[in-house]
């Protein structure tokens, strides 16, 4: 019986724990400037990755932010779309 209580309480521990969303700093751009495929970025090191959810606010050039985001693969076979989105999360001005 002491076994379940253990067992029930280590995966109650384990559901209630988050993962810790750390603000990682990184730089707003434009992507394919002047074409019909324009969009929206963020800079994070040496990565640039578009994306489609940056609010109006933080649409501003070489803008420095703090950012909270997921990556993923979008397999949309377009001249305008797929490969590598970020997702934001969350976000603030540096």
């Amino acid at each position: 019986m002491k076994v379940i209580y253990i067992l029930m309480y280590l995966s109650l521990a384990f559901i209630g724990c988050k993962k810790s969303n750390t603000c990682t700093n990184a730089e707003i751009t434009k992507l394919f400037r002047g074409t019909a495929c324009e969009k929206w970025a963020i800079s994070v090191g040496h990565n640039v990755y578009p994306t489609s959810n940056l609010p109006a606010t933080f649409e501003q050039d070489n803008l420095k932010v703090c950012v909270v985001y997921n990556l993923y693969g979008d397999p949309k076979m377009c001249p305008c779309c797929g490969g590598t989105i970020a997702e934001i999360i969350s976000i603030k001005k540096r």
